[in-house]
């Protein structure tokens, strides 16, 4: 991912391209922290598992929570139902900030 605009809904995946078999998963976390905040949390819930992708779609409400210049990183989590736990690499994703603030309805 270039970049997080703030106000808008990205859709955000993860691709496994190792063996790992993500068939059975258990529980997602995808979360993105700003500093050593948490500010979006996602969870099992929430994704959408195709094949050896998990994908979120994020409301203008979480991207607009994110703050414009600061770089955000991203991280999935995944626990299999043979409690087998992965983590991927922080993705580090700078966060640009929009015209006019809100959300658009």
């Amino acid at each position: 991912m270039n970049a997080i605009r703030r106000g808008t809904t990205p859709l955000l995946t993860c691709r496994i391209t190792d063996s790992t078999d993500i068939s059975n998963i258990k529980t997602v976390w995808l979360y993105i922290t700003q500093g050593d905040k948490v500010v979006i949390d996602k969870l099992t819930d929430d994704v959408t598992i195709s094949g050896k992708s998990v994908s979120v779609r994020l409301t203008q409400e979480e991207t607009l929570s994110l703050k414009a210049g600061v770089m955000a990183y991203v991280q999935m989590r995944l626990l299999l139902s043979s409690d087998l736990a992965y983590a991927t690499q922080q993705d580090y994703v700078p966060v640009e900030d929009v015209g006019k603030d809100g959300v658009i309805v």
